[in-house]
C-alpha cells in the first residue's frame, strides 16, 4: 500500500531539469509486493518505488530517455527511445 505520493525532480547545476518522475513510500508491511529502492535521497530507511513516467535530460534541456513504471513500481515500458544529446536517435538493434 503506497502512503503518500511524491512529484520527484532533480537539476543539472545549470538550473535545467535532470530527472522528473513521481515516487510512492510504501508501508513496511506491504513492501514486499512493491519493487522497491532503497537510499533514496532524504527517505533513507524507507520503502520507495517508481511510479508513472519518467524522464531524464541532458543538461541542454534535450531529453534522454523515457520510462514507464506500474502502480507497484515494476518497469513496464519499452516503446520509447532513448536519444543522444544532440538530439539524434539512438536505434537499439538486438
Amino acid at each position: 500500500m503506497i502512503l503518500e505520493k511524491i512529484d520527484w525532480k532533480e537539476y543539472h547545476p545549470n538550473g535545467n531539469i535532470w530527472i522528473s518522475g513521481q515516487i510512492g513510500i510504501v508501508a513496511d508491511l506491504w513492501k514486499h509486493l512493491y519493487e522497491t529502492r532503497g537510499e533514496w535521497k532524504g527517505y533513507e530507511g524507507k520503502a520507495v518505488c517508481r511510479l508513472g513516467k519518467w524522464q531524464k535530460h541532458f543538461d541542454n534541456g534535450q531529453l534522454a530517455w523515457t520510462l514507464e513504471y506500474d502502480e507497484f513500481g515494476n518497469h513496464i515500458s519499452e516503446k520509447y527511445p532513448s536519444y543522444r544529446k544532440d538530439g539524434s536517435i539512438i536505434i537499439n538493434q538486438l
